[in-house]
């Protein structure tokens, strides 16, 4: 267990961070764990809520007018940008991470009183959080097949998933950083068995009143 003064956000409840590569699985972990009642919390989440206001819909503009249609930011052309030009990509980043972590605890404040919370949280090894929870679970998969994943999932030219891929810290380094490593090279099926077998490791094979030892 961590100190609460060193816990993110300095909450008073232990908290565990979901987290691994672009495209490794980590939203089908964190579904699995609100569907069996564990209160989780998503980053990217967040930074949805954060885009969807106005006056990060006004910066948006401001570095750009075509990053908006129809009143609301058009992630397609924007994520093109973002990753292909530094300048933008270090505005972008440094008004969303100043504006996290209110909504962080806006919305943790809807969830409680809870005994834990897990968060996914992608970027945890490339800001340095990781004395900043109570334990790390980290998704792996491998590189190609996260390549392969974003590329249908999102749309985007293989190039493109690669290029992001190659910006997050290396998968041998995440594990190495990790308390527990799901591996999620196989189908959906096995990934949920880990993650069952991990919860009941840990006591917590229902959300409903468990804690932390």
């Amino acid at each position: 267990m961590v100190d609460k003064k060193d816990r993110l956000y300095k909450l008073d409840i232990p908290l565990w961070a979901v987290t691994g590569g672009m495209g490794s699985g980590k939203s089908t972990v964190t579904a699995h764990l609100k569907a069996l009642g564990h209160p989780c919390l998503e980053a990217d989440g967040l930074i949805k809520l954060i885009y969807r206001g106005e006056e990060t819909k006004r910066f948006i503009a401001s570095l750009d007018p075509r990053f908006i249609k129809n009143g609301q930011v058009d992630f397609a052309p924007l994520r093109q940008a973002f990753w292909n030009d530094e300048d933008l990509k270090k505005k972008v980043s440094s008004h969303l991470y100043e504006r996290i972590k209110g909504q962080f605890l806006s919305e943790y404040k809807k969830l409680v009183p809870i005994s834990h919370l897990f968060y996914e949280i992608p970027l945890l090894f490339e800001f340095s959080l990781q004395d900043k929870f109570d334990g790390i679970i980290t998704v792996d998969c491998p590189k190609d097949e996260q390549i392969k994943r974003i590329s249908l999932r999102d749309g985007i030219p293989r190039d493109l998933a690669a290029k992001i891929i190659s910006s997050q810290v290396d998968r041998e380094e995440k594990k190495r950083l990790s308390h527990y490593i799901l591996d999620n090279s196989g189908n959906p099926a096995s990934l949920l068995a880990q993650t069952q077998a991990l919860l009941d490791s840990l006591g917590l094979s229902s959300g409903e009143g468990s804690t932390f030892d």
